[in-house]
């Protein structure tokens, strides 16, 4: 009587971890799923291209990556070696885990990803339409003016220091700049012609560049 009793405290006890467990995993992974999905909308809109593929990538890693940490938690209560040793190595991918941590894992994902297919995308290019390409970007930026920073260039109208919206510096004294004709913001000369050579808009306002 006594081991059957026990049998059956130990087989509900069984069935409640694993009903547990699954719970546990199915709430993470919804948790992770959304905390990618904002990540993934966050990197379509500002990438302004294939929105869909980034929340759906995101929603996939972000699910993974909790519910694989939730496991390796697991993995390392049920385990009967806690040495140090083992502990740095079930928790080093995971240590530190926080909100922030995650999201900038996630993001780096997302962009390496985007940078991947990019890349891919380039290769898949002949070389007569690269060539175009680049004739279309060399024309529009020699259709904008190319000046020189002036000391009244530096300031504007409210008394604060103008800068490259584009690599957030500071404009100084003879820098190369160009000024967009449409709204006027006026940029670094090499970062403008960068920019120019994947978007047609301006990076501040989104107006036509020219």
């Amino acid at each position: 009587m006594g081991k059957a009793w026990v049998w059956c405290c130990d087989g509900v006890s069984a069935i409640v971890f694993a009903v547990s467990y699954v719970l546990s995993v199915f709430f993470l992974a919804i948790v992770g799923s959304t905390l990618g999905v904002f990540a993934g909308v966050l990197i379509g809109v500002k990438s302004q291209d294939n929105l869909f593929y980034s929340v759906g990538y995101g929603a996939i890693e972000g699910g993974m990556f909790l519910t694989n940490a939730f496991r390796m938690s697991i993995s390392f209560w049920l385990s009967d070696d806690c040495s140090s040793s083992n502990v740095l190595h079930l928790t080093g991918p995971t240590r530190g885990l926080d909100a922030g941590e995650f999201v900038q894992r996630l993001l780096h994902s997302l962009v390496l990803s985007r940078l991947e297919q990019t890349l891919a995308h380039a290769d898949n290019m002949t070389g007569q339409n690269m060539a175009d390409h680049a004739n279309v970007s060399k024309n529009l930026c020699g259709r904008i003016p190319r000046i020189r920073i002036a000391e009244d260039d530096l300031m504007d109208s409210s008394g604060n220091r103008n800068s490259c919206s584009i690599c957030l510096q500071d404009f100084e004294c003879k820098d190369e700049a160009r000024r967009l004709p449409n709204c006027c913001h006026l940029f670094h000369m090499c970062c403008i012609d960068k920019w120019i050579s994947k978007q047609r808009s301006c990076p501040l306002c989104r107006s036509p560049i020219v």
